[in-house]
């Protein structure tokens, strides 16, 4: 106690328990390294999952578990001109809720830390020949995530005729965060079919 330690030089530093140390280095303040090394139960993929009271262990993602939400739309619906979190009507469930959760008309909560897949496919109709270009985002907390934004070009010649989008993101997401769709449709001339839906699953 009251003992300031400093080294400069480039070798590693040991730290080997002993006497009345019992095994454990106390640190009062902000600890900052530009990395961190846990061996014990580490492998590829885990997750460093902390307890109440701030212990850490690596953990599988998810717990191992697997879990999977689809919300879908039973409706036609009209695009909105700006990005707009689709509003899905209708929940199918393959698991309880301790994993994944619908929170409300637009958005999934995740409850376990882990690796998920994110898949949303609609069916869209242009109901005009002009030309306009449509927007979807797979969100993690209202913000794009990477890989999750789709942009389709329609031209005059695609008046009437359905197209159908598919896509699908994987990410890792942390307890709480929610997920969602967004849309837009600048022109205001295309339609989602009431077969569109948004699939959350575990890895």
């Amino acid at each position: 106690s009251g003992t300031t330690v400093s080294t400069d030089v480039g070798d590693d530093l040991n730290l080997v328990p002993g006497g009345g140390v019992g095994g454990a280095v106390n640190c009062s303040i902000q600890l900052t390294t530009p990395a961190i090394k846990i061996t014990t139960g580490a492998g590829a993929n885990k997750i460093l999952t902390s307890d109440a009271v701030g212990d850490a262990t690596w953990e599988d993602p998810s717990g191992g578990s697997r879990a999977a939400v689809q919300v879908r739309l039973t409706s036609n619906e009209n695009l909105p001109g700006s990005l707009t979190d689709i509003e899905f009507d209708t929940i199918d469930r393959e698991s309880d809720d301790s994993i994944i959760e619908v929170i409300s008309d637009e958005r999934i909560r995740v409850l376990q830390a882990g690796y998920y897949v994110v898949t949303f496919q609609g069916v869209f109709n242009p109901s005009s020949g002009s030309e306009r270009e449509l927007d979807i985002e797979i969100r993690k907390n209202g913000v794009l995530i990477p890989g999750g934004l789709n942009m389709t070009l329609f031209d005059e010649s695609s008046k009437e005729d359905w197209t159908q989008i598919s896509m699908e993101v994987i990410g890792l997401f942390a307890i709480n965060d929610e997920i969602s769709t967004a849309y837009e449709d600048s022109s205001g001339n295309i339609e989602i079919r009431a077969n569109a839906s948004m699939i959350v699953k575990t890895l």
